[in-house]
């Protein structure tokens, strides 16, 4: 017998000013089929991609199952307001069954004032793009707004135990 296991990423965001914290708020994630199915497939001999990138959305979106990398920005409304392109997730080492780039986060500072509704990572870079796998996205429990200069870090971990 086959029993479904619901697996996903818990993202941390920082909300600083000036350098000075001004809020984290911690939520879980939905994977999508799309991510799911990438994942599943990297144990049988499916292509793996060697980074993976995070972005910020700012429409009042709600993540679904049935998303796809190809409508995803669109639809979520990425936001662009921050140098450079989506910031690379960049693990430390796995350990004791736990993935997380904490002590490694991604960092956004906004040149322009925006409204944050959620974040997502991606297999491919290029903010806006729409190339590549969803492995993963996650909706503020309510919008936050930030003003030009305002920076928000993004940690995410996934932690897989033995039942």
């Amino acid at each position: 017998m086959i029993s479904k296991t619901k697996v996903g990423f818990v993202y941390t965001f920082r909300h600083y000013r000036n350098g000075a914290l001004l809020e984290t708020i911690e939520q879980k994630n939905l994977m999508p089929g799309e991510g799911i199915n990438h994942m599943l497939g990297l144990l049988v001999g499916g292509a793996q991609f060697p980074t993976w990138y995070i972005g910020l959305y700012g429409n009042a979106y709600t993540p679904q199952a049935s998303d796809k990398m190809l409508t995803f920005p669109g639809l979520a409304g990425e936001l662009s307001a921050y140098a450079g392109d989506r910031k690379a997730f960049v693990p430390i080492a796995v350990s004791g069954g736990t993935l997380t780039n904490i002590g490694n986060e991604a960092e956004f500072t906004f040149d322009a004032n925006v409204t944050v509704h959620g974040g997502f990572m991606g297999s491919h870079q290029t903010k806006g793009g729409t190339a590549g796998v969803l492995l993963s996205a996650v909706q503020l429990p309510s919008s936050r707004n930030f003003l030009a200069g305002d920076t928000i870090s993004v940690g995410a971990g996934l932690e897989i135990s033995p039942l």
